[in-house]
């Protein structure tokens, strides 16, 4: 089904240069439809790896993802969380990638930078 260009939603000029590649009209929608995934603590790793196919395949601004990625913890993760801030501040995507993988994957730094850079 074609979208007339009169009912089509104006997109920001970063969103708009980056589905310009898509070939499939209805593709765009499809991908809009993904579930962001759940952490709660477990495999946190495999975790990192969706958010970032998602945020690879959703346009979003760089001071979004923390905020999104928060919604989306639950169980001990977001009771980790909650003293986290209480003791360091609200951390930038990199920092909570870190955080994360050393609360829960017991990796030290400098592993964790080069595998997610």
């Amino acid at each position: 089904m074609e979208r007339s260009s009169s009912s089509r939603i104006a997109l920001p000029p970063h969103v708009e240069r980056e589905t310009t590649n898509i070939t499939d009209p209805g593709s765009y929608d499809s991908i809009h439809k993904m579930e962001f995934p759940l952490f709660n603590g477990e495999d946190a790793r495999a975790s990192i790896r969706r958010c970032t196919r998602y945020f690879l395949m959703i346009p979003i601004l760089e001071n979004q993802k923390v905020p999104l990625t928060l919604v989306h913890i639950q169980g001990r993760a977001e009771l980790w969380y909650q003293g986290h801030v209480e003791k360091r501040g609200e951390p930038n995507c990199q920092e909570l990638i870190v955080h994360v993988l050393e609360t829960f994957e017991d990796l030290d730094y400098e592993r964790v930078v080069t595998e997610f850079n």
